[in-house]
């Protein structure tokens, strides 16, 4: 079964990093993982950087990783404002996850 789907609303703090990667590794660790950030309304650099390595380490171990964010919401600008364009794939829609297999 694919994860649960975190959805913070607000804006993600440096504060806040420590327990969104705790969180996206226990995810991680279960199976297919999808984040909806459409809610955001901010983002600082700290939990950036733990969407970008949570990314480059699902797909090291090829677990999905999908990220719902809308074009121009809180995480494409963050993105943008360091120059971070592309490197994370968002969808503006929550797709239905594969289901994990054992």
């Amino acid at each position: 079964m694919a994860s649960e789907v975190p959805a913070p609303t607000g804006t993600l703090r440096h504060s806040d990093a420590e327990a969104l990667a705790a969180d996206l590794r226990d995810l991680m660790d279960r199976g297919p993982v999808q984040v909806d950030l459409s809610g955001l309304d901010g983002l600082d650099f700290g939990p950036l950087q733990v969407l970008l390595a949570a990314a480059a380490t699902a797909a090291r171990r090829g677990v999905a990783f999908d990220i719902v964010a809308p074009a121009g919401g809180a995480l494409a600008l963050a993105l943008t404002a360091h120059a971070l364009d592309g490197v994370l794939a968002l969808r503006d829609s929550r797709p239905t996850l594969p289901e994990k297999t054992e």
